[in-house]
């Protein structure tokens, strides 16, 4: 296997090649925000602390790459749930389900994560499926602008 080894290293550099700064909004799920309706279960989207998803949230500004390209993504029922974005990262940067991906005025919400072992078995890079987000986008890109100060 050590013979193989130098396919990881090239992995990675092409990650780092084609990588940019991107934020990823870190939810939560555990704790609620004081601006989350319990009948709904939703949050005000001008809400600042969470910006409208409802629970705790953390900003980190990382690095990805992007595909261009379209997947479509299907629900368990079979329903067409949209167009969907794939984002690379390397292994330090441990993205959830849930998390949004703040790239360049779109706002993507991961659905999928596939941790890509090496011949090592140590997790070389993260794939992420995610699809765009529909709702509330202008005032939730509003509010987050306003919280990092970009």
């Amino acid at each position: 296997m050590k013979k193989l080894q130098w396919i990881d290293k090239e992995i990675k550099k092409i990650i780092e090649l084609f990588e940019y700064d991107m934020y990823v909004v870190r939810v939560d799920t555990k704790i609620d925000c004081t601006c989350k309706d319990f009948t709904t279960k939703q949050g005000d989207p001008r809400h600042k602390l969470c910006l409208g998803t409802g629970q705790k949230i953390k900003i980190m500004k990382i690095k990805g790459a992007s595909h261009e390209g379209h997947t479509s993504l299907i629900s368990q029922e079979n329903n067409d749930i949209g167009l969907g974005n794939i984002y690379y990262f390397k292994s330090n940067n441990c993205l959830n389900e849930g998390d949004l991906i703040v790239d360049k005025g779109k706002i993507s919400i991961v659905q999928g994560i596939e941790r890509k072992k090496g011949t090592q078995r140590e997790c070389v890079y993260q794939k992420c499926i995610c699809i765009n987000k529909r709702t509330d986008v202008q005032i939730f890109l509003k509010n987050f602008d306003e919280v990092v100060k970009r």
